[in-house]
């Protein structure tokens, strides 16, 4: 049986968890003075700093003496901004009035260390303040990642840009993700928009030139999305967006004409085609055509995606969050046939390598559509991100990503075929709060099963 009480009950408690985290430490017990240290998962002069300096056994004295507490940045990002920890490693020695009385900033030496706490341990006066800098450390973000979890592994992360393909636009397609969460008490609204070249012919021997064949497909998609992000409680985000498509003709024509004529690339059919038309035709073996030519929304849905972080990682291992999406069609143009509820999950992993940062998905979806105008499709879809973060400078990265996604179709070919799409470009800070990102797309492998090319246009508001 069902029972609020129980349910409303877990959720305080894993709020209080997270109260007493951000109140770390407690006044009374102990010694007058305590330590916080703050490290961070992908921090190696953290490393460094641990294995010379708190080796010490005069420093491991006072570990046992002192109410010592280590703080992980990436479980607790929000602590950053309390206490203004710039840098990882950082040691704050603090009073039971909660005041700093001695920071030790970055790889300090252990003579040094040992020599400052001496000083504030011999002299326990609230007047006496230190503070020791050392030049080497990992920045810590007061910017638009200070509210992730597992900020030091994630980076940026990938674009957002989810499968183009014909018919993977109309049915979920798996949101490409970094290993990271929003922290609680920390919000995002977030406003995109995705334009791409829709192009096929069927280009096989003995197809008259003009003659669509079994399929055509010449049309300019726009899929807008907004969504808003919460962290819960800690490792917990809860998100919520709203997609909508459109198609029109002839916006990007005349550019990918040229494109194809300065690189004298083929056309694939396009020179038999009508200028700024709106053309989707399907011709499958032993059932009735598929013919559209309107403009304007053909796709409307709501998703619902909860997110788990299991692992920050540390200096060998990477970050690793669980995600579960749900997903309700509220329009589709008529086309789809079947349930309108797909769900899925995913797994995502980032782990830092110096100046870079490497994303992994892998994704699984369950659709509760299973045709398209009587052309049968897939129950199930598998799906896989890969993508390198170049963080060349302290505000802005250059993202390289490939996505492959599962043939939509069962047996309709080149729809039934996998699609590869390429996404690259950049993604940045316009201010703490202000994130933007532009990208560009472009398919390869299977040229006839995913958008001929395209752009991605998003601004992201953290509060």
């Amino acid at each position: 049986m069902f029972r609020p009480h129980l349910l409303l009950a877990a959720i305080l408690s894993l709020l209080s968890v997270d109260l007493q985290a951000q109140s770390l430490p407690p006044k009374g017990s102990g010694s007058e003075l305590r330590v916080l240290y703050f490290t961070a998962a992908a921090c190696a002069v953290c490393r460094e700093f641990e294995a010379a300096a708190l080796s010490d056994p005069w420093l491991n004295a006072q570990r046992r003496r002192l109410n010592w507490r280590t703080i992980n940045l990436d479980r607790f990002p929000q602590l950053a901004r309390r206490w203004q920890i710039q840098g990882v490693p950082e040691l704050l020695v603090i009073d039971q009035d909660g005041d700093v009385r001695g920071r030790f900033k970055g790889v300090v030496a252990t003579a040094e260390l040992s020599a400052g706490l001496s000083r504030l341990l011999d002299v326990p006066s609230s007047t006496t303040r230190r503070t020791v800098s050392a030049s080497r450390a990992q920045r810590v973000p007061p910017d638009y990642r200070s509210g992730l979890n597992c900020w030091s592994q994630a980076g940026y992360g990938p674009f957002p840009v989810e499968s183009q393909a014909t018919f993977q636009a109309l049915r979920l397609s798996p949101v490409p993700r970094s290993a990271s969460v929003l922290a609680p008490g920390f919000g995002e609204l977030r406003l995109g928009g995705t334009m791409v070249n829709e192009w096929a012919a069927d280009n096989d021997e003995g197809v008259p030139q003009g003659d669509p064949g079994q399929f055509q497909v010449d049309y300019e998609a726009l899929q807008s999305r907004v969504s808003l992000r919460v962290g819960l409680v800690r490792g917990l985000e809860l998100e919520a967006a709203f997609h909508n498509r459109q198609r029109f003709g002839g916006r990007m024509d005349s550019a990918v004409d040229g494109f194809h004529e300065l690189f004298n690339l083929a056309d694939n059919g396009r020179e038999y085609s009508e200028p700024d038309q709106v053309a989707l035709i399907l011709r499958p073996a032993g059932e009735p055509a598929v013919e559209i030519d309107s403009k304007g929304s053909y796709a409307q849905d709501l998703t619902l995606s909860l997110r788990r972080v299991l692992s920050c990682g540390d200096a060998k291992w990477p970050a690793l969050t669980l995600s579960g999406t749900a997903r309700i069609r509220t329009e589709d143009d008529g086309l789809l046939a079947g349930g309108d509820v797909d769900a899925g999950v995913s797994v995502e992993l980032a782990k830092r390598q110096g100046d870079f940062h490497l994303h992994l998905n892998v994704s699984y979806i369950r659709f509760g559509a299973d045709s398209l105008r009587g052309i049968a499709l897939q129950d199930a879809q598998l799906g896989a991100l890969g993508a390198v973060e170049w963080r060349f400078a302290r505000f802005h990265s250059a993202i390289f990503q490939w996505l492959y996604t599962d043939g939509a179709a069962k047996h309709f070919k080149p729809f039934a075929n996998s699609a590869h799409e390429l996404v690259f470009g950049w993604r940045g800070q316009l201010s703490d709060q202000l994130f933007m990102e532009l990208a560009g797309i472009e398919n390869i492998v299977t040229l006839n099963n995913s958008a001929d090319v395209g752009g991605h246009l998003a601004f992201s508001w953290r509060w």
